[in-house]
């Protein structure tokens, strides 16, 4: 029990983590658009109103999207950190840590950019027209979209490095299915927590059979998107 409440506040922590990364970017991305936008508004000048929409869709923009990308980092370094006390990472394992996050970091600037030309093109058609439209056309659903991929993909990069390393050290490893049972737990996860039993590598892949399942494989994408659930490794007593 001590142990899967450890792995209940890792849980939390991570959640917590990726909410705040979300509400980063909110405000980084709120004030970003809306200086542009104003600014873009007030202007009679032609030349200077063209500068500011090519600024809005600078595959540098926005500044302020550097301390999301850091907090990125930090996210996956942290889980890092938490396998690391159950078991020796090597280069490989770096690695692979870095390739996700270089891929996470670019998919933001990616969709941010996106985001950010498709507005500028609606502003220079007049469909925009102020800069509370603005920011409703773009931040909330860039948000929201953002904070889904980070939960989804962080958890299943935990499980996945879990399920190799366990690999690794056991032939045959058990595995437990920790996480909330809730109001907001999925049908699929629920009935996987309540037989409250270790499941075999071959058990899990056998659930991906269940219709119930969002995104396959179970092993690393648990209920689906935005699964609050990990696989983690449990030696035989």
């Amino acid at each position: 029990m001590a142990k899967n409440s450890r792995f209940l506040k890792e849980i939390r922590r991570t959640e917590k983590a990726v909410d705040s990364i979300a509400v980063r970017l909110e405000l980084s991305l709120t004030r970003y658009v809306s200086s542009l936008i104003e600014e873009y508004l007030l202007s009679d000048n032609q030349t200077d109103r063209e500068y500011i929409l090519a600024l809005l869709r600078s595959s540098n923009a926005p500044a302020g999207l550097l301390p999301v990308l850091e907090e990125i980092d930090m996210l996956y370094r942290v889980e890092f950190d938490n396998l690391s006390s159950r078991f020796t990472l090597d280069q490989d394992d770096v690695d692979l840590g870095r390739e996700v996050v270089n891929g996470e970091q670019a998919n933001l600037r990616a969709n941010t950019v996106q985001a950010l030309t498709k507005l500028s093109t609606a502003v220079a058609l007049g469909a925009v027209t102020t800069a509370g439209a603005a920011v409703a056309s773009v931040v909330p659903s860039l948000t929201k979209t953002t904070s889904a991929t980070l939960h989804t993909n962080v958890a299943g990069f935990r499980s996945a490095l879990e399920v190799r390393k366990a690999s690794q050290v056991d032939p045959e490893p058990l595995f437990a299915y920790i996480g909330p049972d809730d109001s907001k737990t999925r049908e699929l996860c629920r009935k996987i927590l309540r037989k409250n039993k270790l499941y075999t590598l071959a058990e899990i892949a056998e659930l991906d059979r269940d219709p119930l399942v969002q995104i396959e494989p179970v092993l690393i994408y648990g209920g689906g998107y935005n699964c609050r659930h990990r696989w983690i490794y449990t030696k035989r007593r």
